[in-house]
């Protein structure tokens, strides 16, 4: 695990192979710029609730997310908005 969120599609084109890489690479960059929006909006009083709230909704938004793609994503928008 790294200590910032890192974006790597040359990992993705190894295991998934080019054309599903495209494809997963543009359904991340959706979820990636969701995950952003809820995270501004759901306020920044306490970032531990924040990001618990945030959780729940994204969760219950994509169910086929796992636990960890939402956790991740969320990661993600909470280090970006420092």
């Amino acid at each position: 695990m790294s200590a910032c969120p890192t974006h790597l599609p040359s990992a993705l084109v190894a295991h998934f192979g080019s054309e599903n890489a495209a494809r997963l690479q543009q359904r991340i960059q959706q979820l990636l710029s969701e995950a952003w929006v809820e995270w501004k909006t759901s306020g920044k009083s306490d970032s531990a609730r924040a990001a618990q709230r945030v959780a729940e909704r994204f969760g219950q938004s994509h169910p086929e997310l796992s636990p960890d793609a939402v956790r991740a994503l969320l990661w993600n928008a909470a280090y970006n908005s420092r």
